[in-house]
Formats: structure tokens, C-alpha cells, sequence
């Protein structure tokens, strides 16, 4: 019998197409204790439905994890982002998505952020989120 979390790993998800927010989190929850590099975290796209717009950029790195709300013209991390600098982070298929400074919370809040987010499919509001610097723009 396998242990292994009934959702398939990749890199995004259509969080309408996930019956439980526990099913995801057992996934995200298996890859992190299993990540090799206990410096660089995973990261995965959750978006609600084939024409969305918006996505939550979610990941973890052990006690930590990543969130970044995305809209076509601006993005948000959360006010209370614990990152300095940014942090290497893979997807699931090892491209490098480094996450930007203050990206990074307490696990337990990306979870509970994730949870909302497939119960709501809206931005979570466990989150206070803030408009997200311009990384290109050196501030």
C-alpha cells in the first residue's frame, strides 16, 4: 500500500480541479521533507480555472514558506515577509524560480493561505499583502 499523497506533483495546479485543500497541502508537505538542498525550497503556480488571470505562487522551505500574488500588473507579498534577500526556490521540474525579499512566512501561514485560497479562489485574506517592489527596477 502507498503512502505516497493522492495528488500528482507538478509544477501548477487548477485549484478547481482539487476536491480537498488537504490533499494539495499532503503533497506540498511530503516534498518538502523530501527536498535534497535544505537551502532551496519548491514552488508551484495554483490558478482558479483554465482562464484565470490571478495566480498564488506558493512554496516551502522547511519552517518556511513562499507567497506571492500575481495579477497581470502587479504582484503582492506579504506585509510581514520574513526574507531579507532572495531565496533559491525550484518548481517541481528544477527550473530555478528564486522568490524576491519578503516573500517568506512562517510554513504554517503559507499553508493556511493555500487552504483559503482552494476554499475561496480568491486572494487569501489570512495574508495582509502589500504591492510587491518592481525586481527590475533596483528597489
Amino acid at each position: 500500500m502507498s503512502t505516497k499523497p493522492g495528488i500528482a506533483r507538478q509544477d501548477a495546479y487548477d485549484i478547481t480541479k482539487i476536491r480537498e485543500a488537504n490533499d494539495l497541502l499532503a503533497m506540498m508537505k511530503a516534498v518538502n521533507e523530501e527536498r535534497e538542498k535544505p537551502d532551496a525550497g519548491v514552488v508551484w503556480w495554483l490558478y482558479a480555472g483554465a482562464d484565470a488571470v490571478c495566480a498564488l505562487i506558493a512554496g516551502v522551505r522547511g519552517e518556511r514558506g513562499a507567497l506571492l500574488w500575481s495579477e497581470p500588473t502587479k504582484s503582492f507579498i506579504p506585509e510581514a515577509g520574513i526574507n531579507d534577500k532572495h531565496v533559491d526556490y525550484f518548481t517541481w521540474e528544477s527550473h530555478h524560480h528564486p522568490q524576491r525579499p519578503g516573500s517568506e512566512v512562517p510554513i504554517d501561514l503559507m499553508y493556511r493561505a493555500v487552504t483559503e485560497y482552494v476554499a475561496t479562489q480568491e486572494r487569501p485574506t489570512c495574508v495582509n499583502w502589500i504591492v510587491a517592489p518592481d525586481p527590475y527596477s533596483g528597489h
